[in-house]
């Protein structure tokens, strides 16, 4: 399971986890239907899925038996070429 704080965020990693070959995928946030909703918990808790990617609305009282990973993604929003220290990253 991969956390993220929003729908938009939610939708574009999942996309990008498919992109890198992981077809296995779905999203679960508030704007996708209940029904819908259950159904992604559901085939990912048969094993159907291989990442569901979240928002905090499947935090909320989900049960799943054997989730071995639990993610919280916070995508880049804003990149910058200085680091922490506010030094210049020479490398590309």
């Amino acid at each position: 399971m991969v956390f993220v704080n929003s729908s938009d965020a939610c939708e574009a990693v999942a996309a990008e986890v498919s992109r890198q070959g992981l077809h296995r995928v779905a999203s679960f946030h508030a704007d996708v239907d209940a029904s819908s909703r259950a159904a992604r918990l559901a085939a990912f808790a048969r094993g159907e899925l291989d990442v569901l990617v979240c928002t905090d609305s499947a935090a909320r009282g989900v049960d799943v038996p054997g989730v071995t990973h639990v993610v919280q993604a916070r995508p880049i929003s804003h990149w910058s070429p200085y680091d922490r220290v506010g030094v210049v990253n020479a490398d590309p």
